[in-house]
């Protein structure tokens, strides 16, 4: 099984080991690589949706994987037990969804060893989340894959002593990743600069129109902050 390079660096996050629940799991291709690479001793493929679990479960037949994997129908972590697995993979889907899942699922998410996480959009969402919750991001990755960028992160549960020590983290780091930031991460930097570039054209254009509406110098105001909040991590990277 080959994977597309967002889900193979999505799969590269997991521990060896643990056994998995792949929400989302659309065609059930993460949840065979695992099996098939011997990374987890059993995955439980989970989607929302009846034609993605049909399509997931063709696939397993066919590579001979059905007493390995156990699909299951469940809206998020609804028909997920509480200690069942040890690492949840959510990816492929919005921040505040992805945020929603874990709200919803909260009694079992706080039993996990790791959550392998991949949001498309609103990424502070999830990044401020799991600091509430009390999990720790210690691993993150960034992947340039058909003219878009995905990031994404591995979050274990942190010792008590880890947060009550925890220094206030900035708003930057929230927004972009503190680990991508500290590592220099060569597609991220490449990120940064190209929405740099977007955020000063838009000020720009935005700027010398003639009459200005309420509504568009409000949105001059929110870029000059995205602007800053991206020289923040630039720098923070130089």
């Amino acid at each position: 099984m080959e994977l597309s390079k967002r889900l193979q660096a999505v799969v590269n996050l997991v521990s060896p080991g643990n056994v998995v629940a792949d929400i989302g799991c659309d065609h059930g291709y993460v949840s065979i690589y695992l099996i098939e690479q011997k990374i987890a001793p059993h995955v439980i493929a989970m989607d929302v949706n009846k034609g993605p679990l049909e399509r997931a479960n063709m696939h397993i037949a066919s590579h001979g994987l059905a007493s390995y994997i156990e699909v299951r129908l469940s809206d998020g972590t609804q028909n997920l037990r509480e200690r069942e697995v040890d690492t949840m993979i959510c990816a492929g889907m919005g921040g505040r969804l992805m945020v929603q899942i874990l709200q919803e699922g909260a009694s079992k998410v706080v039993c996990m060893k790791e959550l392998v996480l991949q949001p498309q959009s609103e990424v502070f969402l999830v990044r401020a989340y799991l600091r509430e919750i009390g999990f720790a991001i210690v691993e993150e990755d960034m992947i340039f894959e058909e003219e878009k960028y995905y990031p994404m992160m591995r979050a274990i549960p942190k010792k008590m002593e880890q947060q009550m020590s925890e220094e206030q983290m900035p708003e930057v780091y929230d927004i972009y990743g503190k680990l991508l930031i500290q590592k220099k991460h060569p597609v991220f930097m490449q990120f940064l600069a190209l929405q740099q570039k977007k955020t000063e054209k838009l000020i720009l254009d935005l700027t010398n129109k003639n009459q200005q509406t309420e509504k568009q110098r409000d949105r001059i105001m929110e870029l000059h902050k995205e602007l800053e909040q991206i020289k923040a991590a630039r720098y923070l990277m130089s």
